[in-house]
């Protein structure tokens, strides 16, 4: 069994090498986004999703904007929360 490793920083990105679906070059990842993490003794982790990831990653974001719109009315001392924001920055506030 592995260890737990309890990640302090995450952080998506798309990845520059698209452009409306095709490749800019042949050669280029053929990775739709990048997601890096650091961890609680500042180890650095890459990890590039395949596309059925990415999809899941991307469905996940969707549900928390959509949850946290649904839900940020009902509270009682709501706070903007800046991980929802840049969700929907990174979404291209679809919602």
């Amino acid at each position: 069994m592995g260890k737990q490793i309890k990640f302090v920083k995450t952080e998506v990105v798309k990845t520059p090498n698209w452009n409306k679906g095709e490749p800019k070059e042949s050669d280029s990842h053929k990775h739709l986004c990048a997601v890096f993490f650091n961890d609680s003794q500042g180890n650095y982790y890459e990890w590039y999703p395949e596309k059925w990831e990415t999809n899941l990653l991307i469905a996940i974001a969707r549900i928390m904007v959509k949850a946290e719109k649904l839900n940020f009315p009902l509270l009682k001392n709501p706070e903007p929360r800046p991980d929802i924001e840049e969700l929907k920055v990174f979404l291209g506030k679809e919602e």
